[in-house]
């Protein structure tokens, strides 16, 4: 049995927000990745390359950084 070891590509990403129901304060943190290996590939069928990975991963962190919050008590409250 082989086993494979890809090189893995990773951000991370922390946001401290209110909360969008009660305004409490919170702080998140988010590590976004991904790995290079033969089966990531890009629209062209090539293999992606560390620079198309972090461009994903920012676009990715960013749209996550935008979104709002809900604290914890909030989220099983009904609306």
């Amino acid at each position: 049995m082989t086993i494979y070891h890809f090189e893995v590509v990773s951000i991370r990403r922390e946001k401290t927000a209110k909360c969008s129901v009660c305004g409490k304060r919170l702080k998140r943190v988010m590590t976004f990745d991904q790995t290079i290996n033969p089966y990531n590939k890009n629209a062209q069928r090539m293999v992606k390359s560390r620079e198309e990975i972090n461009v994903e991963l920012r676009v990715e962190a960013e749209a996550w950084m935008t979104a709002p919050e809900r604290c914890s008590a909030c989220l099983g409250a009904k609306p």
